[in-house]
């Protein structure tokens, strides 16, 4: 098992509530936001003490970084949300009616464009909220 190395892994889910989807603004502070100094078993609380750590900084600086500027630009995620609604609009509308969901394809085109204004909005903020966390203010 290539994970079993002892090493910590960080797993994400519940990820509706990024991208946009459900109405979450492009300048929604989440590296702010999770700082929960008051609740010592919360993730927040783990990585705001690691920020202690010079190295570490220099870490989560490049890897975000990189994240931004390889896997997160508003070019790669047109593209991805352009193949999502190829390939499942039809089962997405089709669960839409067995579940009794008011949607249809101008519904679901007009939340792919948000989404899509989302990803074409966030680079920036995204950029200038980690130096504000890593800066401290």
């Amino acid at each position: 098992n290539p994970y079993a190395d002892g090493k910590w892994r960080f797993l994400f889910f519940d990820t509706e509530y990024s991208s946009g989807f459900s109405g979450t603004a492009a300048d929604y502070d989440y590296l702010a936001k999770m700082d929960r100094s008051d609740a010592p078993n919360c993730f927040g609380t783990l990585f705001y003490a690691l920020l202690g750590s010079d190295d570490f900084r220099a870490r989560f600086r490049a890897s975000y970084e990189a994240a931004l500027a390889q896997h997160f630009t508003a070019e790669r995620a047109s593209a991805r949300i352009d193949r999502c609604l190829e390939q499942l609009s039809a089962v997405y509308l089709d669960t839409a009616v067995r579940f009794g969901i008011d949607m249809n394809a101008e519904k679901l085109a007009d939340g792919a464009e948000g989404v899509r204004d989302f990803w074409n909005r966030r680079g920036a903020y995204a950029s200038a909220q980690m130096e504000a966390c890593l800066s401290g203010e």
